[in-house]
């Protein structure tokens, strides 16, 4: 059955009823019809629809533009034959509730139950007929909400839409961070269980493994008997009929415990154990999963909850549910946090005794190596007589071993004091062309050896600079023994300087192979090295460039690299004047 258009017969000018003054001048029944969880209609008195608001579009499909000023006659569709629409001057139907079947727009025929109300709007001569329309054919059995409607208007909806908004509102402030969130839980059940009515309102969670459920929080109104106590750990497959329409994400409504069916049996029994006579429940959702059920029930009387009490705990659920998730949520990451923090702290404990480990096996090694490095460059230097060739290169590699093995001990050695975080810098003036000469000296025997070509280019006089007498020195070592190892024989290696900023920039620079592009970006990571196959022709254990960088930036300058794969490496030091005193943390 289609419903018929538009009746051209109905004057214009009340189709906007909030802004045309002669038919309404007070909007506040308008506004709460806006809000009303029921479709509503305005006719005059010759039943012709002027205003529809937002739940009967809902309803019915219809816009306000498709059905103002059609008649009721046409919009109400229904079969005659199984009711009579009330009549349109029959004033002692006023406030008669009637069923009738609709088709919508879309053709689809709905149970709808309606309630024809007498409102006075503007004045006593302006007599509108407000008709309050709600829609049978939803899948919850909802309560009369027609029967809350007074005949002039809805002043008792008004004040239950206040209870419940206020009701909401503490709920959602009161669950955002709260100090005590047990406290907070069980003081909205009892705004809930409140504005609804209810003897008890209470939230049941499942335990870890969904085997049990525990009544967590209750409130109890008045002198109802409280049963929290009495409901911890019962077992979720005692209660099969419950559990299932949970799982499906159903609503639990229970008009009256004594007409349960057979197949709810087990929580028949329990419910009226507690003197339970009608309950309504709702999963609540934690971490997208259900994790329990919000409910509330009646001892006093039997009876449908209404669909506004539905709205109000399911809105309660969802705040809950969601409070309850980022607790624990936070709480999963604050013992996240302590683990962390005990490692963290075992760690450096672990790190402590490596440190003072590797310092003490660095100084028992220093002791014998002294020797064998003293003795061998005695014996190099043929200070305890000559040496025929091939004394004179065993005495040369046991030089240079032990040397290299000196370097690897330091080397170690920085490296556990700064993972422990006990290396300091003491910071003094340095003229740092002395420190290059020094370099440069040190590094004199193993260039020649290798056919490296050592210069020194100096730009203009270098200023003093505070640095660090020990650590400084080591920095050019490093930087210098590397650009002699890459360097290829008759191959130059050039230290360079010029002051900068009132600092020094200091180049070294090689004649040898190169890094490629793709390897400059890890080039000062710990243990890197640009080859790292077990084959690889070049020495060395990836710690100089790293050892480098922890130098400067310890005396809060700035070390990079430029190369060109095949022709060389320019590495590059900034250096200020005068940096802060520093212990590496």
């Amino acid at each position: 059955m289609h419903c018929k258009g538009k009746n051209s017969m109905v004057s214009e000018g009340l189709y906007d009823i909030e802004r045309n003054d002669n038919f309404l001048c007070d909007t506040d029944y308008i506004r709460l019809y806006k809000e009303l969880p029921l479709g509503v209609l305005l006719t005059d008195r010759e039943m012709y629809i002027q205003y529809c608001n937002p739940e009967f579009t809902k309803i019915t499909g219809f816009t306000i533009e498709e059905i103002y000023g059609s008649s009721m006659d046409d919009i109400f569709c229904c079969n005659h034959s199984d009711t009579e629409i009330p009549g349109k001057n029959d004033e002692k139907e006023n406030g008669q509730i009637f069923n009738c079947k609709w088709n919508t727009k879309l053709n689809i025929e709905k149970d709808i139950r309606c309630k024809k109300v007498n409102v006075q709007l503007n004045d006593a001569s302006q007599i509108s007929i407000a008709w309050y329309v709600e829609d049978l054919s939803f899948s919850f059995d909802r309560k009369d909400f027609c029967s809350n409607l007074d005949d002039n208007g809805s002043s008792i909806l008004l004040h239950r839409k206040l209870e419940i908004e206020r009701a909401i509102s503490f709920v959602s402030s009161a669950l955002v961070a709260p100090e005590n969130l047990d406290n907070v839980i069980e003081e909205c059940l009892g705004k809930t269980g409140t504005v609804c009515g209810a003897s008890r309102a209470y939230l049941f969670r499942f335990d870890d493994e969904n085997d049990t459920m525990s009544n967590t929080h209750e409130w109890a109104q008045g002198e109802v008997e409280a049963q929290k106590d009495n409901l911890q750990d019962l077992p979720q497959d005692m209660f099969p009929w419950w559990m299932k329409k949970l799982e499906n994400g159903e609503i639990i409504h229970i008009k009256e415990v004594s007409e349960l069916p057979p197949e709810a049996a087990a929580e028949k029994e329990i419910l009226e154990m507690q003197d339970i006579t009608s309950v309504l429940v709702l999963p609540v959702y934690v971490a997208g999963k259900v994790n329990g059920f919000i409910g509330l029930d009646n001892v006093k009387a039997t009876g449908k909850w209404s669909m506004e009490d539905v709205t109000v705990l399911g809105a309660v659920a969802n705040i809950i549910g969601s409070a309850i998730g980022e607790k624990e949520a936070q709480d999963k990451l604050t013992e996240r946090n302590k683990k962390l923090i005990i490692a963290y702290d075992e760690l450096k404990s672990m790190e402590m005794m490596k440190y003072e480990f590797i310092s003490n096996l660095s100084h028992e090694l220093r002791t014998p190596l002294n020797s064998i490095l003293g003795y061998s460059e005695i014996l190099n230097e043929e200070q305890l007589g000559s040496l025929n060739i091939k004394q004179k290169k065993s005495a040369n590699s046991i030089f240079n071993s032990s040397r290299k093995l000196g370097t690897l001990i330091d080397s170690l050695l920085y490296m556990a004091s700064v993972l422990a975080g006990k290396t300091c810098y003491q910071f003094d003036p340095i003229q740092m062309e002395n420190v290059i000469d020094n370099a440069l000296k040190h590094h004199h025997f193993e260039a020649t050896k290798n056919k490296i070509f050592l210069n020194k280019k100096i730009n203009g006089k270098l200023p003093m600079i505070n640095g660090d007498v020990y650590f400084l020195p080591q920095l050019l070592y490093k930087l210098i023994d590397n650009a002699i190892k890459f360097s290829p024989e008759n191959g130059e290696v050039t230290v360079m300087a010029e002051e900068e900023d009132h600092g020094v920039h200091i180049v070294v620079k090689d004649s040898g192979i190169g890094i490629p592009d793709d390897k400059l970006e890890n080039i000062f990571d710990i243990f890197y090295q640009v080859d790292g196959s077990s084959t690889r022709r070049y020495g060395g254990n990836g710690l100089g460039l790293h050892i480098a960088k922890k130098v400067v930036d310890a005396h809060n300058g700035r070390i990079w690299i430029e190369s060109t794969k095949g022709k060389g490496t320019d590495v590059h030091i900034s250096l200020p004047a005068d940096p802060k005193n520093k212990c590496d943390q």
